[in-house]
């Protein structure tokens, strides 16, 4: 599959796994993956609508208009988040 760029992430296939990374590096490494290209699509959209909530102010992120698993990665950040298994505990 060759890659698709969206919204600032690059996403490849990789097996049944589609893979989005931020196209800038900043050296943090993250990564966002799932086996439907739509929740990644729809993950990528959800972080952009984040992050305009969140420009140059103090937010609490309990009230930010985002899925849960969002909200929970802002409050503890990790490498990639695996969108499959925050659906399947609701977090969406």
């Amino acid at each position: 599959m060759t890659n698709l760029f969206y919204r600032g992430y690059t996403i490849e296939r990789l097996d049944e796994v589609y893979i989005a990374k931020p196209t800038h590096d900043d050296g943090q490494p993250f990564e966002l993956f799932s086996t439907q290209i739509r929740r990644v699509l729809e993950a990528i959209n959800a972080l952009w609508l984040t992050a305009s909530q969140l420009s140059g102010c103090e937010f609490d992120t309990d009230h930010l208009i985002s899925p849960r698993w969002a909200r929970d990665w802002l409050k503890s950040a990790t490498d990639s988040i695996d969108l499959d298994q925050a659906y399947r505990r609701g977090a969406c």
